[in-house]
């Protein structure tokens, strides 16, 4: 709890959006996680220091045991922190209307291939939104290439956090020391892999190949250290943090010229 609330009151924008609506979210029937788990944020970085923060911890930790009682024996951070955002961004989601993950089942026409991504990003994002979708939604591109028809399958997915791999990034590379960096280059490299093809029904050797596509202003990496099948080997796996963080090279050329770089905050 105390990682995702040191995380999120990094966020300027977060905290004006909390000044700006406290009283509609004060509303514990209509948004119970979210009024809980704002309030908090609410009180210790908002208010504080011009009157003494009074916080009801004890209200949000039955909430959280009620809602993800599973936590009570992994304590993954990461997985508290996505199930937080989901459930917040859930009730804050004025439109409700949940839309499947952007898949296209056959190749597209190349010279409309941009115009139709981002026509899709704009629908999915007019029906998802709330301010956990406008600090986080970011979105990744899957490309499969049946080798046997030539066929290209895309799936564009959405995402508030970026796992990473450390585990098998280490395996990878045989490096002493991981590093962000490290973790996306694998993230992207090529995987290939043994289906058959939903269109010409042949047993192949596919190729996929993943990239960021679009990128919010704010990137959460999870760093996932809860591995019991290989606890000693995770144990022994140093992790650097990059101060300055430029992710443009794993971002898809060919649809997209920007230039990514993050700063480090460490919660």
């Amino acid at each position: 709890i105390n990682a995702s609330i040191l995380c999120l009151s990094n966020l300027p924008d977060l905290l004006l959006y909390l000044q700006k609506n406290i009283n509609y979210l004060n509303n514990r029937q209509k948004f119970p996680i979210s009024y809980t788990f704002f309030s908090v944020i609410e009180h210790l970085f908002i208010h504080y220091p011009k009157k003494a923060p009074f916080v009801d911890s004890s209200r949000i930790i039955k909430i959280i045991n009620h809602c993800y009682p599973f936590l009570k024996i992994c304590r993954n951070p990461v997985d508290l922190f996505s199930l937080l955002m989901q459930d917040i961004h859930e009730e804050l989601n004025a439109k409700k209307n949940k839309k499947q993950p952007i898949i296209f089942k056959k190749d597209i026409d190349k010279r409309n291939f941009n115009n139709v991504i981002e026509q899709k990003i704009i629908d999915f994002n007019d029906s998802n939104e709330s301010i956990i979708s406008q600090l986080f939604n970011s979105f990744y591109k899957k490309e499969i290439r049946c080798p046997g028809c030539n066929n290209t399958f895309y799936d564009l997915q959405n995402f508030i956090i970026f796992d990473l791999d450390p585990m098998n990034t280490y395996k990878n590379y045989k490096k002493n020391i991981v590093t962000i960096n490290d973790c996306l280059k694998y993230y992207v490299s090529p995987i290939t892999s043994t289906k058959i093809c939903s269109i010409c029904n042949h047993s192949s050797k596919f190729v996929e190949k993943k990239n960021i596509f679009l990128l919010s202003n704010n990137l959460v990496f999870g760093i996932n250290r809860n591995n019991s099948e290989q606890e000693q080997l995770m144990l022994k796996i140093k992790f650097n943090y990059e101060e300055i963080l430029d992710i443009s090279k794993y971002i898809d050329k060919k649809l997209v010229e920007i230039k990514a770089e993050y700063i480090l905050i460490e919660s």
